[in-house]
């Protein structure tokens, strides 16, 4: 099933090791490593050696962790284009506002995310503030996880998103703790990262 997962939190919140659990049994995973924090399947910073790997293994099983230059748009798209391309595949991408933000976003990464469930691409992303990515990733996603955050916009948005009472619990998340949300049931809950 495709999912649109967006991880929201300061740094040093918990965001990768919840995105790590997140990644747990998936086979075809394409990582945009920015902040090199992950060490799954094909490790690489070579845009070249990941889309030969990437092609070589297109109708199996697949797993790389990509690092570019940080905010290297060039290679961001052409990541996009590559996964577009492709079926039932799982990308996540660290800090996804060094690559685009509120006003921007590039048209290939539009793309998967308008169109993508048609090839079973899930996303997951993660930032650390709700006012510098998309709104079009926010407004499709199917899941978000919010770590602690003080930012009146950023809790703004989510008393808009879901009720004016959701700000208040998201202030009062303690170290670790994230509020698991569903924007389609309203389902809130309050969950902890666990290291094992």
């Amino acid at each position: 099933m495709n999912e649109v997962i967006v991880i929201f939190g300061k740094r040093g919140s918990g965001k990768t090791t919840l995105a790590k659990k997140l990644l747990l049994g998936r086979k075809r995973l394409f990582i945009f490593d920015t902040l090199r924090e992950y060490k799954v399947g094909l490790v690489t910073d070579d845009i070249h050696r990941a889309s030969e790997f990437l092609l070589e293994h297109e109708h199996s099983i697949f797993r790389i962790s990509y690092s570019p230059e940080i905010e290297d748009k060039r290679a961001f798209n052409y990541v996009c284009e590559l996964i577009y391309t492709l079926k039932n595949v799982t990308f996540l991408i660290e800090e996804v506002d060094n690559y685009c933000s509120a006003l921007m976003i590039p048209e290939t990464f539009s793309k998967i995310i308008r169109y993508g469930r048609h090839q079973d691409i899930s996303i997951i992303a993660t930032s650390r503030r709700t006012a510098e990515v998309p709104r079009l990733l926010t407004s499709q996603a199917t899941d978000f996880f919010i770590f602690s955050h003080h930012e009146p916009r950023d809790l703004d948005y989510f008393s808009h998103l879901f009720n004016p009472g959701i700000s208040e619990k998201i202030r009062n998340l303690k170290t670790l703790q994230y509020l698991h949300l569903k924007p389609e049931s309203k389902k809130e809950e309050v969950k902890q990262v666990r290291f094992k």
